[in-house]
């Protein structure tokens, strides 16, 4: 997939930059799989651990709002939400003012298993960083910061 330096393919140049957007969905998922894997042996999905980790910033949002943020298919949200409840993990109340929204507040015990999420998500980071000193780190994470808000800001108009 990933071939450093530029090469010729019937003429054309191949360069590092024509694999970027390969290259960068293929180390996300990569990414991906091996948080999964961690977060298997726990008894968690990623997708649970996408609601818990958004609800932490965004406490009290509706279970549509939370569809948006996670980029999660509505229907899916609401049969995670059910087992999520059931685990205890979280409970829905409804609106004060329409009754018909239901908010998502995080239990007492998903403190634990937010902190359970934290070490996995720094195990897999640190694997991923493995070589990379502090200050590559952070320059990686200022540069793809840069390029998600790039992103965001030109998604709603046309491609050329």
């Amino acid at each position: 997939m990933y071939y450093p330096g530029d090469h010729q393919y019937h003429g054309i140049a191949m360069t590092i930059e024509r694999n970027f957007g390969f290259l960068l969905k293929d180390t996300a998922s990569r990414y991906v799989a091996r948080f999964e894997q961690r977060a298997e042996r726990v008894g968690l999905t990623l997708a649970q651990c996408k609601i818990l980790s958004c609800l932490v910033r965004q406490e009290g949002i509706s279970q549509t709002q939370l569809a948006k943020l996670t980029a999660l298919e509505p229907m899916a949200v609401v049969r995670l939400l059910d087992g999520m409840e059931a685990d205890g993990l979280l409970e829905r109340r409804l609106d004060k003012v329409d009754r018909r929204i239901k908010k998502l507040f995080l239990s007492a015990r998903a403190g634990s298993v937010l902190e359970e999420i934290w070490k996995i998500a720094e195990a897999t980071r640190s694997e991923t960083f493995s070589g990379f000193s502090e200050e590559e780190r952070i320059q990686f994470m200022q540069q793809l910061e840069r390029l998600h808000i790039n992103l965001l800001t030109v998604e709603t108009r046309a491609p050329d």
